[in-house]
């Protein structure tokens, strides 16, 4: 049993120097976890230990876009880490038909949204009527919906959802993502889908895709991959991600830019 305050805190900073990290965790855990480490440096200082609060990620600057080698340290990164995203097939409803083919970004914004919202989980109606509303305020603001590249769908975070925070990091590192992933930010990865060789795709898959990184293991991240039914928790090896990123320019996919969308939001 814990006794005090101080306690507590003591108990908290040997769990997340552990190995592992809980399955899943849900927005309202991570944002407390992070106060709790807040506390944790308080008292280091008034007992007069050496400060090592953990840095954050940095904010986005002029284009929102950040080059990899200006990422920070991240202190006590657990071994394994994963983030309680709720999932959706871009598909909800099994309708593969337009626009739910070329629905990978709606369907990968919407489930990063749901984790900053804390909101659980959606049912297939409502995850179904949130893509078509996306898809028509695409249709409206850029006059199309199909293939966004990583700015324009970043413009949609900020404008749509209003998340001022998110940001680019081109050329990213594997400790780039899951830096980010262990701060509790959701990281969005467009990709070449005919090379990401997922067996539920139907065909040979997309030629263009995207996805939600939302935790690591080992040499995996745990993504959820809106690209079929199974995609919840599906896991990709990290180096297999890393080849196969790139960005939409225009249909010469396997040469587009390597980069990823951090859907951060300050409260």
């Amino acid at each position: 049993v814990v006794a005090n305050r101080h306690d507590l805190l003591f108990a908290f900073e040997q769990y997340r120097n552990q190995a592992t990290a809980p399955e899943a965790m849900a927005r309202d855990e991570v944002v407390f976890v992070e106060s709790v480490v807040e506390e944790i440096e308080e008292v280091k200082e008034i007992e007069g230990e050496k400060s090592t609060s953990t840095p954050e990620l940095p904010k986005s600057e002029d284009k929102d876009v950040i080059p990899a080698e200006a990422g920070t340290q991240l202190q006590a990164k657990p071994a394994e880490f994963n983030l309680a995203i709720p999932f959706t097939s871009q598909a909800p409803h099994g309708n593969w038909e337009m626009p739910y083919q070329e629905a990978c970004e709606e369907a990968s914004i919407l489930m990063s949204s749901w984790f900053i919202n804390d909101i659980k989980s959606r049912t297939k109606g409502e995850a179904d009527q949130e893509i078509l509303e996306l898809v028509a305020w695409q249709e409206e603001r850029f006059g199309y919906y199909k293939d966004t590249t990583v700015e324009e769908t970043l413009s949609i975070v900020h404008e749509y959802f209003g998340y001022a925070d998110a940001y680019i990091i081109e050329n990213p590192s594997i400790k780039d993502i899951t830096d980010a992933v262990a701060f509790g930010y959701p990281v969005i990865v467009p990709a070449a889908g005919k090379l990401l060789n997922n067996p539920y795709f139907t065909g040979d898959g997309p030629l263009y895709h995207m996805l939600v990184i939302r935790g690591y293991a080992e040499d995996e991240f745990i993504t959820n991959d809106p690209g079929t039914r199974r995609g919840e928790q599906f896991r990709y090896k990290q180096q297999h991600i890393m080849d196969v990123m790139h960005d939409w320019n225009g249909g010469d996919v396997i040469n587009g830019k390597k980069a990823v969308i951090i859907v951060k939001n300050e409260v």
